[in-house]
């Protein structure tokens, strides 16, 4: 599976970053405190651990029972990417755009966008499965969030260009250590 598909994947479900943070942080987490810390709700945060735990980022604590161990902590690869997570949540969080993280696609957008400028039609084609109204939503948010700069051609027709902003340059480089440890 190629890097962008990996990067789509592990953002399909909304928690699943925030999640890998917080057990990492934590050094694991019961459920209840999981879903209260991020503000997720339960049925959400179900499907994500249930996922984690499929693709063997997560596991049930071997030893839970006793009232002061977390019910679920990392694997050793869970452990690996929760690090980097935890980094690029940091990093978000330091430039006010801790909640783009949460969009399906604003990650993978901005990681196809690091390399270099393109237009819609170069993302869209970059982008697994990604929609044309998806595509457009996310990058009017990336755009409003200023993390994305939307240039406008003067050719016949007219065409637009995106590009990752300065403010993005240290979101650029979490995003670059997260992929670089995805397999």
């Amino acid at each position: 599976m190629q890097r962008i598909e990996l990067l789509a994947s592990m953002f399909h479900r909304r928690w699943t970053v925030p999640a890998l943070s917080s057990l990492w942080s934590e050094r694991g987490s019961k459920f209840v405190a999981l879903v209260k810390t991020l503000g997720a709700s339960p049925g959400g945060m179900r499907a994500t651990v249930d996922d984690l735990i499929d693709d063997g980022l997560v596991m049930r604590n071997p030893g839970y029972g006793h009232p002061m161990r977390p019910e679920y902590v990392l694997t050793g690869r869970g452990t690996i990417i929760g690090s980097r997570c935890a980094s690029l949540m940091d990093a978000l969080k330091d430039s006010g755009l801790r909640n783009i993280v949460k969009s399906k696609w604003a990650v993978p957008v901005l990681y196809v966008l690091s390399s270099k400028e393109r237009r819609f039609s170069e993302l869209a084609s970059s982008l697994p499965h990604v929609t044309d109204r998806a595509l457009a939503i996310c990058l009017k948010q990336l755009c409003a969030a200023k993390i994305v700069q939307r240039r406008i051609e003067d050719t016949y027709p007219p065409s637009v260009i995106y590009s990752m902003a300065p403010k993005g340059n240290k979101v650029r480089a979490e995003i670059a250590a997260l992929v670089s440890v995805l397999k």
